[in-house]
């Protein structure tokens, strides 16, 4: 909703919102420009790695327009998913 226009919410609505909208369009169009995500800080947005063992390192942007870096090492309890029996992934 900050890049193109939903029916499912309005940042122009709210004062807070609307200050990511460029910062959005920015981060989209360097992603598909460059294939890396330019944040605007110095705040660098990693690539998921292929090994399911790894962390997931991703970057929290708030209203504040702040990017904090942040990993997880069980991101949606991978251990849970991991024991059902689904073929789509293997490990």
């Amino acid at each position: 909703m900050y890049v193109i226009k939903t029916r499912y919410g309005n940042p122009h609505d709210n004062v807070e919102d609307a200050k990511l909208i460029p910062v959005m369009v920015n981060m989209w169009s360097s992603f598909v420009k460059t294939g890396v995500p330019d944040v605007g800080s110095s705040a660098v947005w990693s690539p998921v790695s292929k090994n399911p063992s790894d962390p997931l390192k991703l970057i929290k942007i708030t209203q504040n327009q702040t990017f904090e870096q942040q990993e997880y090492s069980n991101p949606g309890n991978h251990n849970f998913w991991s024991t059902l029996p689904i073929t789509e992934y293997h490990a």
